[in-house]
Formats: C-alpha cells, sequence, structure tokens
C-alpha cells in the first residue's frame, strides 16, 4: 500500500481508549499515525444516516461511490487482501494523468489495487482525516462524523 503523511497540525487525531494517555498535542508522530486504524465497525453505524454521503465515498461498494461498502473487511480465506480489500483504492478515482505518486495530494486517488490491509491504508486514513473532501478538496459537509472513523490501537508490547 502507498505511504502518505498524517494531516497537518495534529487534525482528526483519535482518543485513545480508557487508560491510555492521551496523544501528543501539535503534529501527528510518525507512531500515533502507524497506530491509527480505520474502524469499519464505526463506518457501518454510521453510513444508514446523513454521513453516509461521506462513508461512501471512503468505503464504496464499487466505482460508482454510490454506496457504502458494509462489514468489516476481512483477508481472503486467511491468506492475504483480496484485490478489492481497501475499496478505497480499489474503487476511488485514479489521480490525473500526469500527477506523481508522490505528489502531495496523491493520497486522494484511487489505484485500482485494493490488495492490502485497508485498515491501515495511509491514504484511506489521510482522506478521512481530512474529512472527506469532495473534488476540488473541499471539506464535507460530514467531516467531523467521518473522523470519527478513526481510532487509535496501543501499540502491542513485544518486548516479553
Amino acid at each position: 500500500s502507498r505511504r502518505y503523511p498524517p494531516p497537518a497540525g495534529g487534525l482528526a487525531k483519535p482518543t485513545p481508549p480508557k487508560g491510555v494517555p492521551p496523544l501528543t498535542t501539535g503534529e501527528w508522530t510518525t507512531d500515533e499515525w502507524r497506530n491509527t486504524l480505520i474502524d469499519f465497525d464505526e463506518m457501518d453505524r454510521i453510513a444508514p444516516f446523513g454521513p453516509g454521503a461521506a462513508t461512501r465515498l471512503c468505503h464504496p461498494v464499487d466505482a460508482s461511490m454510490t454506496a457504502t461498502m458494509l462489514k468489516r473487511p476481512r483477508t481472503a480465506d486467511g491468506q492475504g487482501w483480496h484485490i478489492n480489500s481497501c475499496a478505497y483504492c480499489a474503487f476511488r478515482p485514479r489521480a490525473p494523468t500526469g500527477l506523481a505518486a508522490d505528489h502531495a495530494d496523491a493520497w486522494y486517488y484511487g489505484t485500482g489495487d485494493g490488495g492490502h490491509n485497508p485498515y491501515r491504508c495511509d491514504a484511506a486514513k489521510r482522506y478521512i482525516a481530512e474529512g472527506a473532501p469532495e473534488e476540488g478538496l473541499r471539506r464535507h459537509q460530514w467531516a467531523d462524523d467521518i473522523r470519527q472513523c478513526l481510532r487509535y490501537q496501543v501499540p502491542r508490547d513485544r518486548s516479553g
């Protein structure tokens, strides 16, 4: 999957689970961004209501982006991610011809290949953190709702 930095100014930092210290103030740290996941349960919860206008843009059923793909993405028989697992990358419109893959706004576009972990997709996380901006990078009216679809996962202690 493509790697993109978090939005500037610490925009959309999620609240950590109970008992976990709050995230830093200001800019995202590398660890905070890496440990932030997409909460597909929350996306499913808000999809039938007004915010569905934003959820269908980040987790669409198909390239028409007229409906939200419901239910948590799962690996293909536990053997890896299916080509459409990350619906954001699979179905979002492709970048305009000539836009470099490392362009500052490349996260806004799909690639046609969703065969990676959709929970950790930097492009989809960035789109959600930015508030599901519409064409021309305007803020979506449901920005605050869609940002609730990011959650912080406490890193596992790998020392033991």
